[in-house]
């Protein structure tokens, strides 16, 4: 299947790159491209070779793919640091919980990394929102660092004391339900 991405710019400059296709927008491979990916805020898509069909882009929708690319790009990096500046670079162009699987990947690479304070901020972010099932749901993917980080004995501690949120908010259910999935309680507080 043929893919072709365009920018959507203004008219004088369209009508001049019009015929440019940016088919690579999303093959991250370095910082620069990872940036410039995240700096697109609009696209159109075409896709199909015979019968072409065209989608709009959203910023939202350029944003997650630019940052599912960095995430692929990386599964193999050993360097937390490394992973550590791709998701600075993230949260830079994008709303900053989105970076979860960013910080998935440097969690896994680094424990300690979960008493972060902007880790924690956003994993505590995630679960102050209204849960949802769906695998790709921003909770579910907070769920999966969760998981990683309650191998640390001071995350655990802190994360664990959660249970103290207002109850009836998402931050109070959302806990007691991953801390409930992981068998660290049997009921909440």
């Amino acid at each position: 299947m043929n893919i072709v991405y365009k920018a959507v710019v203004p008219a004088l400059v369209g009508a001049f790159l019009s015929g440019m296709a940016a088919a690579d927008v999303f093959d991250v491979k370095s910082e620069k491209t990872f940036s410039d990916c995240l700096a697109n805020d609009h696209l159109v898509e075409t896709t199909g070779d015979k019968t072409k069909q065209t989608k709009y882009l959203s910023s939202l929708d350029i944003q997650m793919r630019c940052i599912q690319a960095a995430t692929k790009h990386l599964a193999k990096e050993k360097d937390p640091k490394v992973i550590a500046k791709w998701t600075e670079i993230a949260y830079l162009n994008s709303h900053r919980d989105n970076a979860i699987d960013l910080i998935a990947l440097h969690v896994k690479l680094d424990k300690n990394a979960c008493n972060d304070k902007e880790i924690y901020t956003r994993i505590m972010s995630i679960m102050a929102m209204p849960s949802r099932k769906d695998p790709e749901s921003l909770y579910q993917r907070g769920w999966k660092v969760i998981r990683i980080c309650l191998a640390d004995k001071q995350f655990k501690e802190d994360f664990m004391a959660e249970q103290d949120s207002t109850k009836g908010s998402y931050q109070y259910t959302n806990v007691c339900e991953v801390l409930m999935g992981e068998k660290l309680i049997k009921k909440c507080k």
